[in-house]
């Protein structure tokens, strides 16, 4: 009787193993993530024992089982994939969270995994084999990479709004257009500068256009010069061209240059400025 009774929970006992068993192997391979398991040949091969479903999908590969993990993937993905390998063969501790990209043998796109590699030491202390496992990330990535590409956006159109600040233009009147200026103006300035007031007379076909230079921190030869080029420009457009705010300093600069100061009007103030503008188109 105790024979047949210690027969039977014997068998009972192998029951409950070869269920948890056949639990532990549905979870496997039925986890929406990939799982590998390598043997470690040496330090520079590993050969799959176990892969899950999700490993072979991912992998393209009608089974793994049996390939060294070289051969499941591209040169370029294992030489990428074999450092994370054989760093946690050194350290003989799990390394998590490591993002690699990969390709689709048959169509070629690209998807990103999430990569933690598990060590699994021998009697002897040194690791006999290595768990993989990898999330596709993919999805996380994309949209990261649209939130960037949404945020850069933003930055430009704010970029775009401060550049049009910095080089407001105005109309006070029909024919006069007045563009004040402030702070510093550098070679990037200037250029805006140039471009946004040709477009400007181009548009609204004043007679007289005013810069004002009063709130310019210091203009040297550099800028001088493009004032020169501003009032050039605008006069073959028809257009006379003032400046205002010129300081002792800022006149001898255009005097250095030997400029025919005769054909660009300058006015110590905004006021002044304005205040011709009126008396030439009275003289008209």
């Amino acid at each position: 009787m105790d024979k047949l009774t210690k027969h039977q929970d014997n068998e009972e006992e192998q029951q409950a193993i070869k269920l948890r068993l056949s639990r532990l192997q549905t979870m496997f391979h039925q986890a929406p993530f990939l799982l590998v398991l390598l043997k470690v040949l040496d330090y520079e091969n590993y050969r799959i024992v176990l892969a899950n479903q999700t490993a072979v999908y991912i992998s393209s590969y009608p089974y793994l089982e049996g390939l060294l993990l070289s051969e499941m993937m591209t040169p370029a993905e294992y030489s990428q994939s074999k450092p994370l390998v054989q760093a946690c063969i050194d350290s003989k501790a799990s390394i998590f969270d490591q993002e690699l990209e990969f390709a689709y043998e048959d169509t070629g796109a690209t998807f990103w995994l999430s990569n933690s590699v598990i060590p699994i030491l021998d009697q002897r202390g040194e690791v006999e084999y290595i768990v993989i496992v990898a999330r596709d990330i993919t999805e996380q990535k994309q949209q990261a990479s649209e939130q960037t590409a949404q945020y850069q956006q933003l930055i430009d159109q704010q970029e775009e709004m401060l550049e049009a600040l910095s080089t407001p233009l105005l109309a006070i009147s029909d024919t006069v257009l007045v563009m004040p200026l402030i702070g510093t103006l550098d070679e990037v300035r200037v250029e805006r500068m140039l471009a946004t007031l040709l477009a400007g007379v181009a548009q609204q076909k004043p007679h007289y256009l005013v810069i004002d230079i009063t709130g310019v921190d210091l203009i040297d030869d550099d800028v001088a010069r493009a004032l020169w080029r501003a009032a050039q420009a605008v006069r073959l457009l028809g257009v006379e061209l003032l400046v205002s705010g010129v300081r002792p300093e800022v006149a001898q600069s255009l005097v250095s240059m030997q400029l025919d100061l005769a054909r660009l009007s300058t006015f110590a103030t905004l006021q002044a400025a304005i205040a011709a503008t009126q008396r030439l188109a009275h003289a008209r």
